[in-house]
């Protein structure tokens, strides 16, 4: 899913229409400025209207620029070099509302951004670049793209993205995404391509598809304290080997489970989930970990946790509380690996089933309510 869109730039300048005071249409910024009125700007679709140096700060003062034209512009303002800033504007109608090339270490801060492709992007040669207080408003693509790696995306808003929310490209590691609010995304919310990212205190809400997904080839995420509401599919699904889920609010999830993970050495622990469609907690891979997770479905025909396919597995089930599910024909924990799971001091209101011929560790301190434990062979 990256992005087919040229970082190369001509600089030449564009044309201004109009502006009761200074416009800065076609200007390439290479000091601190500060604007003193809009700058609406004839604009082509292969150049920028404002491009911003290394080391400038331009300080839009609520000011907005804006883009006219039969295409929209490749990007609103266009940060190169190293250690630009730019601040407390809106862009309109571009492409690319804000595009981040060059050496990094660029600041995004208190923007707004509509009528854009894609709200803010920082390229792979990008790196250590801070997105902070920013709000992309319907973007026809994704919100925030980031390929650079040390990237911090922090308590930004991103309404109504017509594809993803908040897009950490393969390239990226290391990327910080905290405190953001993700509305209406027409697929994922956040989706997470990049090594070591951590996805912390987010606000993610009606997504079409996932609430997060981690995929192709990411690893070593976490994903910590993040409130998921509503997800079209999965709260969280996670492809990938050694992914923590922790203390995470999901509710609502729609068509597949709340926490669906398929990798290796997975450890979902202190969750809350309830009100969900199918399974709760879906974890299927080896040396995985499902800890003081408090599961509660109020649907028919729901799972609270399911581990593994048929076939071996190490998992281990510790001191889940699986509760308030209303069970007609499914049960609070299935088993479908054959192997040394360990299922210990869980409170289960429904029934168990093991389909591994007896061969998972049911622990004594297990305690059922209305409910009993069954095995069977696959």
């Amino acid at each position: 899913m990256a992005l087919a869109i040229s970082a190369s730039q001509l600089l030449t300048p564009v044309s201004a229409l109009s502006s009761s005071g200074e416009n800065i249409c076609g200007w390439t910024i290479t000091e601190d400025k500060k604007m003193t009125a809009d700058s609406v700007c004839q604009c082509d679709r292969d150049e920028p209207a404002v491009t911003l140096r290394g080391g400038a700060t331009l300080d839009m003062d609520g000011y907005k620029i804006r883009c006219l034209g039969s295409e929209k512009a490749e990007a609103c303002i266009y940060v190169s070099g190293t250690g630009a800033t730019v601040k407390d504007g809106t862009v309109d109608n571009c492409e690319i509302g804000i595009h981040s090339a060059g050496g990094g270490e660029h600041t995004v801060l208190g923007m707004k951004v509509t009528n854009a492709m894609v709200g803010i992007l920082v390229r792979d040669d990008s790196d250590d670049v801070v997105l902070s207080g920013n709000k992309v408003d319907s973007p026809d693509k994704h919100g925030i793209v980031i390929e650079g790696d040390n990237v911090l995306v922090s308590d930004n808003e991103v309404d109504s993205a017509i594809s993803v929310g908040i897009y950490i490209e393969v390239e990226a590691d290391d990327a910080v995404v905290r405190g953001n609010a993700v509305l209406n995304s027409g697929e994922d919310g956040i989706y997470v391509d990049g090594d070591t990212t951590l996805v912390e205190s987010n606000a993610i809400s009606d997504s079409g598809m996932n609430g997060i997904q981690v995929d192709n080839g990411s690893e070593d995420a976490q994903l910590v304290r993040n409130t998921i509401k509503s997800s079209g599919a999965a709260g969280v699904y996670a492809n990938e080997d050694n992914i923590l889920i922790e203390e995470n609010e999901i509710t609502g999830a729609s068509h597949l489970s709340a926490i669906v993970a398929s990798g290796d050495d997975v450890m979902i622990i202190g969750n809350k989930v309830k009100d969900f469609q199918d399974d709760g907690i879906v974890l299927s891979g080896s040396n995985g970990f499902i800890e003081a997770n408090n599961v509660i479905s109020l649907v028919r025909f729901a799972d609270g946790i399911v581990v593994g396919t048929y076939g071996d597995s190490t998992i281990s089930l510790v001191a889940n509380m699986i509760a308030g599910n209303t069970v007609v024909a499914e049960d609070a924990i299935v088993m479908k690996s054959e192997g040394d799971n360990t299922i210990t001091n869980n409170h289960i209101t429904g029934d168990t089933l093991d389909y591994a011929c007896g061969n998972n560790n049911w622990e004594d301190d297990n305690t059922y309510v209305n409910g009993r434990h069954s095995v069977a062979c696959a």
